[in-house]
């Protein structure tokens, strides 16, 4: 059975890792405009993740395994994605700028959140006060953004939709970057068929994108 709800992301891999926490600490001071690191993907390539937080995943072994289903809400179409962004914007921006705030989270989910250095889950210290959490949540419905935010080398995604597993899975939503995108097409339908990350431009830093898993 599939359950619709962002716990099951709580498995999704992520491909920043704690040696990057010097860079994102030196870009909440800077700004947003400071958002020039290289990404850790390419055209064919899965998502890669740093050996330093391999302890971490192994950690969360057990939450993987009992939540190695992704959300089967189903795809939202680009074109859905299109007509929502302009009515979500300031709220992806306030997004923006409150994980700029938080440099020590690399994902927030409504129901689970990644440290940079701590990948379990679940763990007491979630990285931010009860209150801050809700309004992300809050943020979050809001913009329809239903399986939180990932912060990613340079780029910050907005899970509006995922579907499959979390070992082969795909997901579709907001992007924001000051980095140039290596796979940019008109359309997500014509994204290449492999693992990876696809981006479709809406405006200068803004783009909707689509990763396979």
């Amino acid at each position: 059975m599939v359950v619709c709800s962002s716990e099951g992301l709580a498995g999704r891999p992520l491909t920043i890792g704690s040696s990057d926490r010097g860079a994102r600490l030196r870009r909440a001071k800077e700004g947003i405009d400071d958002w020039d690191k290289v990404p850790s993907f390419d055209a064919g390539e899965a998502p890669r993740r740093s050996t330093s937080s391999l302890d971490g995943t192994m950690r969360s072994v057990c939450v993987f395994l009992s939540a190695l289903v992704l959300t089967g809400c189903g795809m939202s179409p680009e074109n859905s994605l299109r007509r929502a962004y302009p009515q979500n914007k300031n709220t992806l921006i306030e997004l923006l700028h409150m994980q700029l705030e938080d440099p020590q989270l690399v994902r927030i989910a409504p129901s689970f959140t990644r440290l940079d250095s701590d990948w379990s889950w679940p763990r007491e210290n979630v990285g931010i006060s009860p209150d801050r959490w809700d309004t992300y949540r809050r943020l979050f419905r809001q913009a329809n953004i239903v399986d939180g935010i990932q912060f990613d080398h340079g780029y910050l995604f907005y899970f509006a939709a995922s579907e499959g597993l979390a070992i082969g899975g795909t997901s579709r939503g907001y992007a924001y970057t000051k980095v140039l995108p290596k796979v940019v097409v008109d359309h997500l339908s014509d994204c290449p068929s492999q693992e990876g990350v696809c981006f479709v431009k809406m405006e200068p830093d803004w783009y909707i994108f689509q990763w396979v898993t």
